[in-house]
């Protein structure tokens, strides 16, 4: 009844009121609307072509410092590289050639599997015209890269990086590739000896380049100073040339200061532009008529829906109605109940994308944190005010500082908890971490970089000894945890900066005081500004040397390998270096004891391939420090050594060769000493001999011999002043020339060298 008394009423309503309100109002809607629309079109026409030149340039420069960043840091690492021992040793050709060849040769490889975009590399040496790359060490005749070696020996060491250029190492069994090359002297300064050239793949960049463009709407090309190709969104033709599309328009050209490179970015597509620039004419005559269009349907739907208000609220009315009836599942009387369920829902809807917000949010913070790290975005102040809503850091700091929390026997936890207690202990760190820092009245934030990991990022005044401060902040949380959790962490605190754009430095010293705590132990902090340097352990060589001694005492059954192991390991204590280190020299020590049982029969190899090196392997794996490698070491090798020696036991000719064995130990000077006078002193055959001493040695005698009287020399020439000859006499060469080319063969070097 009531929608039919609204309908009468408006029946009742003349057409003058409908004529009035239309007339009194079209022509302020045609001034209005008219004089807004082209004022409107008209700024966003011009507004559009100023922020997309703005914006092509910005992304234009990000390419730029993005490609510089990523270069530059190879560049450092190679020149911080060519200054280490490793590539001294190479280039000049000292100690041992073939285990200085061998050690760079690994270098080189973790350079290029550890640096991102870095291809390939290698080194020249000039002496003797030989290439070393981390797949083999050949002549510079058959090097793939030789006709770029030339050039650089003829026309000079480039001072920046190269065009680009085909790449192939070995040209018969793989394809050459493009890339661009950075040249350095060995020595840095003088360059005498050689250089090393490092090649990132031109892919490599493009990839970056793609990476940052995103939608495929503008593009990006790179080139060398003298014009050439270097890489981009263009594709080069069979010579390495390139030509802009023809529906493209350039924005953006710049020129790096570092590389020299020029970068020249703009749209793929110029309608885009163009149609921006037609538009900004057009819209306002599009707008007039959309005007004109707009009044005309006016005068046609009032003309034919003609209704009065109330009919209008009528409607209104039996609409919700209906709707309520069908949301709500029955009758309302009141239209407000579908108004109060469509808020509903809309708050419904709020509250689901307020928490998507939230999430997205979380995983923006820890980019930006993962960003601030690495150093692969160079903010700017302006930039770092505008990220304000994501970093939870007080705006008030200016010094900075990292530290990174490594939790102990991270397996052992894995293995301990479940998924979700390891969450909330986690958790429980992270929560530890916040609240004492507020307590210090300082800020801190703190995320996960892996799951052993957590990277803390602090912010303070610069009134604040910082540095102090952090290493307060983080013993009071190791006390914590300690006191009230089953496990622990060990902190790597790196050193304070002034400069947000400098804390990938502190983050990188935080991370090189972490590689220490193999050698420090766990539960402690480590500050990379107190680390010593060099230790008392002696050189690498001399761990070396004790490795190949233990595995020669270890094969022949020698009980004084466990002596030799026992001072190598106090050494590499005493030495304090760092966890590559250690895991280098473990695994060389895995492969020397391999190499040496492989030299004995089957029967021992399978007790060590089977008792012996799986533990080994394990060991390397699941240790944190360097006691525990140095426990789990030292038991699986007393157990192969026990079962060994049991195996020696049911030979029957074991007894005779320790015998022998013990009588050149003995007897070793006497120069006289051979398979003749041994078979005479023990009434066996010299062929039955010599055989017995390769099965249960797995050497001949004549090298066993050998080996007995450097060894013995060796220790002469280290502790005493007796003249060679003399030296070589009492260790059973009574000719010189003999007792110095032997140890020559044996060492690698003369006596008098080794002395000095």
């Amino acid at each position: 009844m009531k929608a039919l008394s609204f309908f009468r009423r408006g029946r009742r309503l003349s057409r003058r009121w409908y004529r009035k309100l239309l007339l009194s109002y079209l022509p302020i809607f045609f001034m209005i609307v008219s004089l807004l629309a082209i004022i409107f079109f008209l700024a966003v026409g011009d507004l559009s072509r100023k922020q997309a030149r703005q914006a092509n340039d910005v992304f234009a420069r990000h390419v730029a410092q993005a490609i510089e960043h990523s270069l530059r840091s190879i560049d450092q690492t190679l020149i911080k590289d060519i200054q280490t021992e490793t590539f001294r040793r190479f280039f000049f050709r000292e100690d041992n050639a073939y285990l200085a060849a061998y050690e760079l040769s690994e270098k080189l490889r973790t350079i290029v599997v550890n640096t991102p975009y870095v291809d390939s590399m290698y080194a020249y040496r000039l002496s003797d015209r030989m290439i070393l790359s981390p797949n083999t060490m050949v002549p510079l005749e058959q090097f793939g890269d030789r006709e770029f070696i030339e050039s650089v020996v003829r026309d000079g060491i480039p001072g920046r990086w190269t065009e680009r250029r085909p790449f192939s190492e070995l040209p018969e069994r793989e394809q050459a590739r493009p890339v661009v090359s950075l040249v350095h002297k060995a020595p840095i300064l003088s360059g005498s000896a050689g250089f090393v050239v490092v090649n990132v793949r031109v892919d490599s960049l493009k990839k970056l380049i793609d990476d940052m463009s995103g939608i495929g709407i503008s593009y990006v090309n790179v080139f060398a100073p003298g014009g050439g190709y270097v890489t981009g969104s263009a594709r080069p033709d069979g010579q390495g040339n390139v030509s802009q599309p023809s529906s493209g328009i350039e924005l953006s050209q710049l020129e790096s200061p570092y590389t020299g490179w020029t970068i020249r970015s703009g749209l793929k597509n110029a309608t885009a532009g163009e149609l921006f620039s037609a538009f900004s004419i057009v819209w306002p005559f599009l707008g007039l008529a959309v005007v004109l269009a707009g009044a005309v349907i006016i005068f046609y739907v009032t003309g034919r829906h003609y209704r009065p208000i109330q009919s209008v609220l009528a409607r209104i009315h039996t609409y919700s109605v209906q709707k309520s009836s069908q949301l709500l599942g029955k009758s309302s009387g009141d239209e407000f109940a579908f108004i109060e369920m469509s808020l509903d829902k809309l708050m419904e809807q709020a509250n689901k994308y307020e928490k998507r917000f939230e999430e997205d949010l979380l995983i923006r913070r820890k980019h930006l944190f993962q960003e601030l790290l690495d150093g692969h975005r160079a903010f700017v102040p302006e930039e770092w005010a505008d990220e304000a809503a994501l970093r939870p850091l007080s705006g008030g700091s200016d010094r900075w500082g990292i530290a990174i929390a490594e939790m102990d026997k991270y397996a052992e936890f894995c293995s301990r908890y479940d998924e979700r207690d390891q969450y909330l202990l986690k958790h429980v760190l992270n929560s530890v971490l916040h609240e004492i820092a507020q307590s210090m009245n300082g800020s801190v934030w703190a995320e996960w970089l892996s799951n052993s990991r957590i990277g803390i990022l602090y912010g303070w005044q610069a009134s604040m000894q910082t540095e102090e401060v952090i290493v307060r902040h983080c013993e009071q949380v190791k006390d914590w945890l300690e006191a009230n959790v089953t496990f622990t962490v060990t902190f790597g605190i790196g050193t304070t900066v002034s400069r947000i754009a400098d804390l990938p430095l502190s983050y990188a010293d935080a991370q090189e005081a972490l590689n220490y705590r193999p050698a420090l132990g766990g539960n402690r902090l480590i500050r990379y500004g107190e680390l010593g340097r060099g230790g008392s352990g002696g050189s690498g060589f001399e761990h070396l040397h004790h490795i190949h001694r233990m595995a020669h005492e270890f094969r022949i059954g020698q009980r004084q390998w466990r002596d030799s192991f026992d001072e190598m390991f106090r050494r590499m204590r005493s030495s304090v270096i760092p966890r590559d280190d250690i895991v280098h020299l473990a695994n060389y020590f895995v492969y020397s004891f391999s190499r040496e049982i492989g030299r004995l029969p089957e029967s021992y190899q399978d007790i060590w391939s089977r008792t012996v090196l799986p533990r080994l392997t394990e060991a390397l794996e699941g240790s944190d420090t360097l006691e525990e490698i140095e426990a789990r070491f030292r038991k699986a090798l007393d157990d192969g050594a026990n079962q060994m020696d049991a195996l020696r036991e049911t030979k029957s000719g074991h007894a005779i060769s320790r015998e022998v064995r013990q009588y050149i130990e003995e007897r070793y000077a006497n120069p006289d000493l051979s398979l003749d006078h041994l078979s005479e002193v023990f009434g066996f055959t010299g062929s039955y001999l010599s055989r017995l001493f390769r099965e249960e040695f797995g050497e001949r005698f004549v090298d066993y011999l050998m080996k007995v009287r450097i060894e013995n020399a060796k220790t002469m020439l280290r502790d005493t002043s007796l003249p060679v000859q003399e030296i070589g006499r009492q260790v059973g060469y009574t000719h010189a020339i003999s007792f110095i080319r032997t140890f020559k063969k044996a060492v690698g070097m003369t006596p008098g060298e080794y002395r000095r």
